[in-house]
């Protein structure tokens, strides 16, 4: 099977941009090593290209990698990664607007522009903290350090996806092993 060049889960793209120093082996590679990379990154997901310093990138995905274990381990979430996260909200000029959603009264943040990748994380990472009690977990396949957001009504889910991580598991509980 060939390597995937970017993993993509779908549930968060925050946690897709965390999981590119992760992955379903020991010791993965960086997959965001060079500025090239992270454009490639944009790419796959269809976002716009930012004119961003590349190690200002790599700082704020340590950031977030560092909220990520925090959630997973339910543990406070650490006041550098909520600052950067805050940071990147206040780099976003704009205004509070009163709109009618569904006829309901909203207060929402209204960008003066699009805001640029960076934030858009910061905004994704921020809504997920959040929520009453985010399900941030680390796949319990074997080898995976990938993180997921558990989403599904029970919040049990256990592999970032079947097709990889879960299947070895399953496979492994119907011969008697550990899985």
């Amino acid at each position: 099977m060939p390597e995937e060049r970017f993993i993509l889960l779908g549930d968060a793209v925050w946690l897709d941009f965390v999981n590119t120093a992760r992955g379903r082996e020991p010791n993965p590679p960086d997959r965001l090593p060079t500025a090239p990379a992270w454009d490639a990154w944009l790419d796959a997901l269809q976002l716009p290209r930012a004119s961003v310093p590349f190690d200002d990138v790599r700082d704020f995905r340590a950031h977030l990698t560092d909220l990520a274990s925090a959630l997973a381990t339910s543990q406070p979430s650490p006041s550098a990664s909520v600052r950067a996260i805050n940071d990147l909200l206040a780099s976003v000029p704009g205004a509070q607007r009163l709109v009618r959603v569904a006829g309901q009264w909203q207060l929402i943040f209204a960008p003066d522009d699009p805001p640029g990748v960076l934030p858009t994380l910061a905004r994704m990472a921020a809504e997920t903290l959040a929520l009453p009690s985010p399900a941030i977990r680390i796949c319990e396949g074997p080898t995976c350090s990938l993180f997921l957001l558990d989403r599904s009504p029970t919040q049990y889910r256990r592999w970032c996806s079947p097709e990889h991580c879960g299947r070895g598991m399953r496979i492994e509980r119907r011969r008697g092993g550990p899985g």
